[in-house]
């Protein structure tokens, strides 16, 4: 592979969730991300609203103390609530609670959510800064990327968080929250394209002088939400090497994601049977593909709604 730092923006991009939900489903990747087609207006699931709003506590968190980066990630405004809570704190929870201020200002699941109610988000990103005792120095929060590969697709995405490591080196972290920590999610992160993807785009922007030289491993860090008495591992920071075998697994995978996007007809991609009900919900195009060939090509052109998608653009 050949990836550099993208210098031409007329070329198609690809970020991971795209091409993840292709891996899952090309039918369902295809249209609600390449098409930005939709069965329904919809709303965002309380995981997904949990998770964006612990990602905003994390990066607070990370950028508190550092100006440049608090102004990179928010407004006048919503600084100004942010530094009032944190004037307002007691002795030494001033960074705590600034970083609470940016999640109470995010859109929340119903406080009668179950699992992901605010008071049980809060209690996990308590934890979450309770942990944070690894003593690396942050770089940047929310890093955007945006590489290209062998001159003809771009690759894009957002880095949760840039450390140093005591070596100087630098070291891409990703945060995410889970409903259970064991083995076997903590597997899922040995070949993850994911976070092969952020390495290659450390390398590629370190030759080209704009980042310090990347580590050899990214760093995996997980907090449960919620957070419950019978846990007896809440939160892990784990470190995940990457050499050239990950590496040729990525190209690997991106290469046969993308040829999926070439089709002409989205409403006649493969579908996957078997993603049809994943992450504890069912598809929502799961009655648009029993309907004959002709049906799902009247509804793909025109009844289906129209949700962008494009995370190389600011929010």
């Amino acid at each position: 592979m050949h990836i550099v730092p993208t210098t031409d923006f007329t070329l198609p991009w690809y970020d991971f969730s795209t091409l993840n939900t292709i891996a899952q489903c090309p039918r369902k990747g295809i249209i609600s991300y390449r098409h930005n087609k939709h069965v329904h207006e919809g709303g965002t699931s309380d995981a997904l609203l949990a998770g964006h709003a612990c990602h905003r506590f994390f990066a607070a968190y990370n950028a508190f103390g550092n100006q440049e980066l608090v102004d990179k990630l928010y407004t006048s405004d919503e600084q100004e609530h942010m530094f009032g809570n944190a004037m307002a704190a007691k002795e030494g929870s001033d960074r705590l609670a600034f970083a609470l201020e940016a999640l109470y200002q995010s859109e929340l699941p119903d406080s009668s959510s179950a699992k992901k109610s605010p008071d049980k988000l809060e209690k996990s990103c308590i934890y979450w800064a309770d942990m944070q005792r690894h003593g690396c120095e942050i770089y940047d929060v929310e890093f955007k990327f945006d590489i290209t590969i062998d001159n003809s697709f771009r690759y894009v995405g957002v880095i949760d968080c840039l450390q140093y490591n005591s070596r100087g080196s630098i070291i891409p972290v990703e945060y995410k929250t889970t409903g259970r920590m064991d083995d076997k999610y903590l597997a899922q992160w040995y070949l993850s394209p994911q976070l092969t993807g952020y390495m290659l785009a450390c390398m590629a922007y370190h030759k080209a002088g704009l980042l310090p030289e990347p580590a050899s491993y990214n760093v995996l860090e997980a907090v449960c939400v919620p957070i419950t008495k019978t846990m007896t591992v809440p939160h892990v920071r784990k470190p995940y090497q990457r050499n050239e075998v990950h590496f040729e697994i990525f190209d690997r995978w991106v290469r046969a994601m993308v040829a999926y996007t070439d089709t002409v007809e989205p409403w006649n991609s493969p579908v996957r049977p078997h993603s049809c009900y994943s992450y504890f919900s069912v598809c929502e195009f799961i009655d648009f593909c029993q309907q004959s060939e002709a049906d799902r090509k009247h509804i793909f052109e025109n009844e289906l709604v129209e949700r962008i998608w494009n995370p190389t653009e600011d929010k």
